[in-house]
C-alpha cells in the first residue's frame, strides 16, 4: 500500500472499522429482515447455495493480526500457511478439513513480525519461505510428521526485503523478487545456501523501496519481476545468473499488482494504480501497455483498482476488483481490456458488499469452469462466469475486516483461503466438491474434440523456451532440420540398466525367450509363430506397443522430464505420453535363423506396395499444421549408418501440409507415404539421412517430419534399443483426458505420442494358428509410481495448470 504517516494510517484503519462495523451491523439487520419475510424453502435453498459454495472450517480459533502470509500446497496433499506475525506455521489437511498449527521444536525460530512473504515447494518435497524481516529462509519439511521447521542459507538483515519468489526449472534454484532489498535472493535447495545476484538497482524506484511485487515464469525460461513502484521490468536469467531490467515505465507507485501467464505465453501486469494493463513478451523482449476504459462511482483518483488476476478457461484473463466497481477482462489474443459484469459495490443491491475500497484480493479458476475471488472486507466470495460474462456474489456473509490473505488450491479442487485477520480458515468449493458442472457429455467431449483437431498452427512453437542457450538451438534445428541428437543424455550404466529391464519385459511376457538362448529368439522356421513378442507392424520391425509396455520405463521419463524436456519448454509441469520401444534382434541368429523381416514383402500403402518405402511416415494428420509434438527417441544401444536406425528426411516438415492436405489414409495422426510422396520431397531437393547414435544418445524430431526406422543395410550382429517418448507443458492437455489418465493407468495401456490425448492401441487378437498369447507384463496391477511419474503421466495435477491456458492462478506472484 502507499505510505502514509502513522497518524494518518490510525486515523484512517479507525475510520474504515467504524464504516465497517456499522456496515456490518445494517448487513446483519437486512438479512434477519429478509430470513422473516422469506419462505422457509427459499430461505433454505438459499443457505445451501452459500454453504455449498464458501464456509468457515471449524477449529479452534486462530487469534492474531497479520498471522499467515500466503500459503502453499505441500508435497503431502496439505495446505501450509506462511508465518507472517503468527509464531507458528498453518497447516490444513484437505482429506479432513482439519486445521492445527505447527510450532517446531525451537519455539524462538518463529519469534517476530512480517518474518516470510509467501513460499515455493521445491521439487526435494519441502517448502522454502521468503525473508521479508526475518533473516534467514525457513524450511517446512512435509515428509515429517509433524513437519519439520528450519532455517537455510546466510543471514541476510533488513525488513521488507522480498516479495515473492520463482522456482526455476533450469537449475531447481529458487529466486526471490527484491522489494526493499538491493539484490536477487538466489536459493539453493540442494546445497542448502543462499546468495545474492545483481544490484544495486540506483533509480529503480523513486525511493528504491516497493520496487517489483513477485515474479513469473516466462516462455524463455527467465524469471519477470512485476513492477510496483519501479520504471522497468525485473529480468533473471537462470542460465547466465545476470539480473538486468528491461522496458522504459512511466514513473508512479503502486503500478500493478502481481501479473498472469496468459495463453500466448506473455505475461500481463495487473493494474492497481496505473491505468493500463502491463504486458511483457518475453519472446520479443519487448514491454507494451493496453489501455482501458475504467468507471468507479466513489472515486476519482482511480487507485487500488485491481488486486491480481486469473485466466480463465476461455484463454482471457480476469482482474479482480478492489476498489473498481467491475470486473476487468484481459483479451490476450486482442490486446484488449473491457469491463465485465454488473457493477459490484456497496450501492449494488444484490451484493454482499459493505464497503467500496478493498474488497476481494485474488482468485482461482474452480474445476466447474468458475472463477472465485477471495474475501478482504467483501462479506462474500465474488464468483465470475467467464463463458457467460456473469459476475455475483455467493456465501457469507462474511464478517471482518482484512479476513484471508490469499488462497491455495487443493488437489480435490477445493479453495483453502489463509487467515490474515479472520479467526478462522474459509473453504471455498464449488457445488459437488470441486467436480464439473452438470452438462450434456456427449456435447462436451465433441466440443473439446472439435478443439484438439482444430489446434492453431504451431502450437508448440511458443512453449519452447528460447531464452537458453539449449532452447534457442533446439528452436532452431527443429525449425530448419525437424529434428536434433542430443549427445551422452544417459551414461552408459543407465543404458545398460534400461537394456536389463527390456531383456526382464521380453521374457516376462514371452516365457519361451531365453536370453542366453539366440535361437529362442526366432521362429524355428519360415511360417512358424515369432516368440518375440512385437506388435507384428509391418512398417516397424520389432517394435513392442502392446502389454503395457509404454509403462515400463518410468524412471527413464523422469530423466528425459529432468535433463530434455523441461529444459526445452522451460517448466516442470509436464505431460509424458506413454509410448512403447523398439528391441530390434540381429538380422539371424548364429545357427542361421533368419529375421522374420528378412525377404518381407515392401509396406502397402492405398492398396498397393511401395517397394522404395522402408516406412517412411508422418506422426501427424491433416487436421494440425506446423509444430504440434517434439518426440524423442533415447538410444540405449550403438546404431551405426549402416545398422538399424532412426532415418528421416530434414526439411521434410514444410512439405507435410502439400503432402497430407489432399488424402486421407492411414489414422488421422499417423500418415504413411507413398512412393509418389517420397518422389515429391527428393523433387523438392530433400533427401533422406540415416542418424547413427551411440548409446545414451537422444534423438528429437517433430511430428511433422518424414521419418522411418530403417532396416539394416548389411548383416548386423547387434541390438538395437530405443525407448520412445513425447512430452507436451501439462497446460495443452484437455480438462477431460485427466479421466481417461487414470484409466490408462488403471489398465497399464500404451498410446500414441501424442501426451494431450488418450489414444491406445488395442491388444492384439488370439489367433487360431499357433501364434503364442503373451502375457501382460503388469498382469498383477498396474506399475508402482514416483510421485515425479505421477505427475508426469498426468495422475496428480500440476497446481494451477488447467486446460490449454498454464497457470489458472499466479502462484509465483504473492497475492
Amino acid at each position: 500500500m502507499e505510505p502514509v504517516s502513522k497518524n494518518a494510517q490510525k486515523r484512517r484503519v479507525k475510520a474504515e472499522k467504524a464504516a465497517l462495523k456499522k456496515a456490518e451491523k445494517a448487513a446483519r439487520a437486512a438479512a434477519a429482515a429478509r430470513s422473516a419475510c422469506a419462505s422457509t424453502a427459499d430461505a433454505a435453498a438459499a443457505a445451501a447455495d452459500g454453504d455449498s459454495v464458501a464456509h468457515l472450517l471449524d477449529s479452534e480459533p486462530l487469534s492474531g493480526a497479520d498471522k499467515w502470509l500466503g500459503g502453499v500446497l505441500g508435497s503431502d496433499g496439505c495446505v501450509y500457511g506462511v508465518p507472517g506475525h503468527a509464531r507458528s506455521v498453518l497447516r490444513i489437511d484437505p482429506t479432513t478439513d482439519t486445521v492445527q498449527t505447527v510450532r517446531g521444536e525451537d519455539e524462538a525460530l518463529l519469534e517476530g513480525r512480517y518474518k516470510w512473504l509467501r513460499g515455493n515447494l521445491h521439487p526435494d518435497g519441502s517448502i522454502y519461505c521468503i525473508p521479508c524481516h526475518a533473516d534467514r529462509v525457513l524450511r517446512i519439511d512435509c515428509s515429517s510428521d509433524p513437519p519439520a521447521l528450519s532455517l537455510v542459507g546466510d543471514r541476510h538483515p533488513g525488513e521488507w526485503k522480498w516479495h515473492g519468489a520463482v522456482l526455476s526449472p533450469h537449475d531447481k534454484c529458487i529466486y526471490a523478487i527484491p522489494q526493499f532489498a538491493e539484490a536477487v535472493l538466489r536459493l539453493d535447495p540442494a546445497a542448502g545456501t543462499t546468495s545474492l545476484l545483481g544490484g544495486p538497482f540506483p533509480g529503480a524506484s523513486p525511493t528504491g523501496r516497493h520496487k517489483w511485487y513477485g515474479g513469473l515464469l516466462g516462455g524463455d525460461g527467465c524469471i519477470y519481476g512485476i513492477p510496483q513502484c519501479a520504471t522497468s521490468v525485473l529480468k533473471i536469467n537462470p542460465w547466465t545468473q545476470q539480473v538486468s531490467t528491461l522496458g522504459a515505465l512511466p514513473p508512479g507507485g503502486w503500478k500493478w499488482h502481481g501479473g498472469v501467464v496468459g495463453a500466448d505465453g506473455c505475461i500481463y501486469g495487473i493494474p492497481a494504480h496505473a491505468d493500463e494493463v502491463l504486458k511483457i513478451d518475453p519472446f520479443s523482449q519487448s514491454v507494451s501497455l493496453i489501455p482501458f476504459s475504467y468507471r468507479c462511482h466513489h472515486r476519482t483518483d482511480r487507485k487500488y483498482k485491481y488486486l491480481g488476476g486469473v485466466l480463465g478457461p476461455d484463454g482471457r484473463i480476469y482482474c479482480i476488483p478492489s476498489d473498481a466497481d467491475h470486473v476487468l477482462r484481459i483479451d490476450p489474443a486482442t490486446a484488449s481490456a473491457v469491463e465485465v459484469g454488473p457493477e459490484i459495490s456497496a450501492r449494488a443491491e444484490h451484493c454482499h458488499v459493505n464497503l467500496n475500497c478493498n474488497k476481494w484480493q485474488n482468485g482461482f479458476l474452480a474445476p466447474d469452469g468458475l472463477i472465485y475471488a477471495i474475501p478482504l472486507k467483501a462479506s462474500a466470495v465474488l464468483r465470475v462466469d467467464p463463458m457467460r460474462d456473469a459476475v455475483d456474489v455467493v456465501g457469507g456473509p462474511f464478517f471482518g475486516f482484512e479476513k484471508w490473505e490469499g488462497g491455495v488450491l487443493s488437489r480435490g479442487g477445493a479453495m483453502y483461503c489463509v487467515p490474515l485477520n479472520s479467526k478462522r480458515v474459509l473453504k471455498i468449493c464449488p457445488r459437488g466438491g470441486g467436480v464439473a458442472r452438470a452438462c450434456d457429455e456427449d456435447a462436451q467431449l465433441e466440443e473439446e474434440e472439435e478443439e484438439e483437431e482444430a489446434a492453431p498452427p504451431d502450437a508448440l512453437l511458443r512453449h519452447l523456451c528460447a531464452g537458453s542457450e539449449f532452447g534457442a538451438a533446439a528452436r532452431e534445428a527443429l525449425q530448419r532440420d525437424g529434428y536434433m541428437v542430443l549427445r551422452g543424455v544417459l551414461s552408459r550404466e543407465e543404458c545398460d540398466a534400461e537394456v536389463e529391464l527390456l531383456w526382464r519385459f521380453v521374457t516376462t511376457v514371452s516365457p519361451a525367450v531365453v536370453r542366453d538362448d539366440p535361437e529362442s529368439w526366432y521362429p524355428p522356421a519360415d511360417g512358424q509363430p515369432d516368440p518375440w513378442p512385437h506388435s507384428g507392424w509391418r512398417s516397424f520391425a520389432d517394435m513392442f506397443q502392446h502389454h503395457g509396455a509404454g509403462w515400463l520405463f518410468g524412471s527413464l521419463r523422469e530423466r528425459l522430464a529432468e535433463r530434455v524436456f523441461s529444459r526445452l519448454f522451460g517448466t516442470t509441469a509436464l505431460h509424458a505420453s506413454k509410448e512403447g520401444f523398439t528391441f530390434r534382434r540381429p538380422t539371424a541368429s548364429p545357427a542361421g535363423r533368419a529375421h522374420p523381416a528378412a525377404g518381407r514383402p515392401p509396406p502397402n500403402v492405398c492398396g498397393r506396395p511401395q517397394p522404395r518405402s522402408c516406412g517412411e511416415h508422418f506422426d501427424q494428420g491433416a487436421a494440425e499444421a506446423g509444430l504440434q509434438f517434439v518426440q524423442s527417441a533415447t538410444a540405449l544401444t550403438d546404431q551405426a549408418a549402416e545398422d538399424a536406425c532412426f532415418q528421416c528426411w530434414p526439411g521434410s516438415h514444410a512439405l507435410h501440409p502439400a503432402l497430407v492436405g489432399g488424402t486421407w489414409r492411414g489414422r488421422s495422426q499417423w500418415v504413411p507415404l507413398t512412393d509418389a510422396d517420397l518422389a515429391a520431397l527428393r523433387a523438392a531437393g530433400l533427401s533422406p539421412r540415416r542418424v547413427p547414435v551411440s548409446r545414451g544418445d537422444v534423438i528429437l524430431w517433430r511430428s511433422d517430419l518424414a521419418h522411418a526406422a530403417a532396416p539394416p543395410a548389411a548383416e548386423c550382429r547387434t541390438f538395437r534399443a530405443v525407448a520412445y517418448a513425447s512430452m507436451r507443458p501439462a497446460s495443452m492437455t484437455p480438462r477431460r483426458v485427466a479421466r481417461l489418465k487414470v484409466e490408462a493407468y488403471q489398465t497399464a495401456a500404451t498410446g500414441d505420442h501424442n501426451p494431450s490425448r488418450e489414444h491406445w492401441h488395442a491388444p492384439p487378437a488370439a489367433a487360431s494358428d499357433g501364434t503364442p498369447r503373451f502375457a501382460h507384463f503388469f498382469a498383477d496391477g498396474p506399475p508402482k509410481l514416483t510421485a515425479r511419474q505421477a505427475e508426469l503421466c498426468g495422475l496428480v495435477a500440476y497446481e494451477g495448470v488447467t486446460k490449454g491456458v498454464g497457470p489458472a492462478v499466479n502462484r509465483d506472484t504473492p497475492t
